[in-house]
């Protein structure tokens, strides 16, 4: 059975004003200020862990323990590169097959710092950065087989299309 608390129209001890007051003589929003204040006069104060100096109370007022300010998260210091928790070694398949390696330096990195491996495995062997307009074939149209006697070089997306008319026309 669920205990009865009495309640009675009064003047709040704490905010003075005329309200449904419980028994300790507190209206219902006092007695939520009263719970946290007893809460956080146990609780010390704690630094934001996003690292920008602010002091917080070290528990919430649902009794969990705080880590950032309010308006704060982790996402403000996640870390880029080698240095992220989920670091997979810099390599990864996208989502057309291509194989794309983290290289932040790299001029025609793409917005996630990444490029194609095939366009560093030709810029390599030619010792030299591929042009913007210069296409990077890959002969037997395996986009993983990244190894240099499989790729060829066309000068403009042109020559490779009609390279590629060409091998459907001989097929």
């Amino acid at each position: 059975m669920a205990r009865k608390i009495y309640r009675e129209i009064k003047k709040c001890i704490r905010c003075q004003r005329v309200k449904e007051v419980r028994i300790p003589g507190l209206c219902r929003s006092c007695v939520d200020y009263n719970r946290i204040d007893k809460l956080r006069k146990r609780a010390p104060l704690i630094e934001c862990q996003c690292g920008c100096g602010t002091l917080i109370w070290s528990i919430t007022c649902d009794r969990r323990p705080a880590r950032f300010a309010y308006g704060h998260s982790l996402k403000l210091i996640q870390k880029k590169g080698s240095k992220c928790i989920s670091w997979k070694g810099g390599r990864r398949i996208g989502s057309l097959g291509y194989v794309l390696i983290y290289m932040p330096e790299h001029p025609h990195a793409n917005r996630h710092h990444y490029v194609l491996e095939h366009r560093i495995v030709m810029e390599k062997h030619l010792g030299r950065y591929l042009k913007k307009t210069e296409v990077v074939d890959h002969i037997n149209r395996n986009r993983s087989d990244n190894r240099l006697e499989n790729l060829r070089l066309f000068e403009s997306n042109k020559e490779h299309m009609k390279a590629h008319w060409g091998d459907m026309r001989n097929a």
